[in-house]
């Protein structure tokens, strides 16, 4: 019988299958837009809130021409470089690598094969967090799909013409960070700060079992937490968060403080802290 945690090879076969699927869906807007390119309209790369995803470009570009830290261009104002935007300043990186073609559009190839592979990563991970908590493979697939396709009930609104009620559209068309399709679909950094979010979830888990070696995992923990603070900071809040909420809820569940749980967690905490402090 399959336990809580164990995954078997052909559950990670059928995750990498549909995972290419999704991912190969959310390929067809961006075909379509290179396919009605013209000489006048030139097809940037972007579909979904495109102001983000071209500042996105433009810090991939900055990467790609040295830079290692973040500065701001658009001021006149002098200002020290940073430590923001990490993420995408060393993927820039990666397009010096590519051979042939103009620098913009070797950024937008490597922005969407990051796509790729963090997308795979989110899914993996997801799948691999669900198991944590149920030993039936068909939960497991329904509940992957679920997060893989899943939204929530904005497409009722727009199939009855009120898609701008309460002045706003529905989050499942705009929010990535809420829903995991759209992070598929258009960012990469949401993606890849999810699965460390949730990797780090796994790792404090695993420290947290019973008569275990358990400080390599709780900072192992912090660790993922803090590469997942370089990419988006607030979600280290987060992780806390939840964190913190989960040892209460087991307190509770036992009747007593968890000592060693709650030390195990500010191992995490303090390892991940120091994003949160700069």
């Amino acid at each position: 019988m399959i336990e809580p945690g164990d995954v078997t090879p052909s559950e990670r076969r059928w995750v990498l299958t549909w995972g290419l699927v999704a991912l190969a869906i959310t390929c067809v807007p961006y075909l379509l837009g290179r396919s009605l390119e013209t000489p006048e309209r030139v097809f940037g790369g972007c579909i979904l809130l495109i102001d983000d995803c071209y500042s996105y470009l433009a810090k991939m570009r900055m990467g790609a021409q040295g830079a290692w830290l973040f500065h701001i261009p658009y001021t006149s104002e002098p200002h020290s470089t940073a430590l923001l935007y990490t993420f995408y300043l060393l993927v820039g990186k990666l397009a010096t690598l590519l051979p042939g073609g103009d620098l913009a559009t070797r950024v937008v190839w490597v922005y969407h094969g990051a796509r790729w592979v963090c997308g795979l990563a989110l899914l993996a991970t997801v799948y691999r967090f669900l198991a944590a908590f149920t030993r039936r493979v068909e939960v497991r697939r329904l509940a992957w799909l679920l997060v893989t396709c899943g939204g929530g009930l904005g497409w009722l609104l727009v199939a009855v013409g009120k898609s701008n009620w309460l002045g706003t559209p529905p989050l499942d068309f705009y929010l990535p960070e809420g829903f995991a399709l759209l992070a598929l679909y258009g960012f990469p950094h949401v993606a890849a700060a999810q699965s460390l979010l949730l990797g780090g979830f796994l790792c404090l888990l695993k420290a947290w079992e019973r008569h275990r070696a358990n400080l390599k995992w709780a900072a192992l923990a912090g660790f993922l937490w803090l590469a997942m603070g370089l990419i988006v900071p607030f979600y280290v809040g987060v992780a806390w968060a939840v964190m913190g909420a989960a040892w209460v809820a087991l307190g509770v569940r036992r009747r007593r403080v968890c000592w060693r749980q709650g030390w195990l967690a500010g191992l995490a905490v303090a390892l991940s802290a120091p994003i949160v402090a700069y």
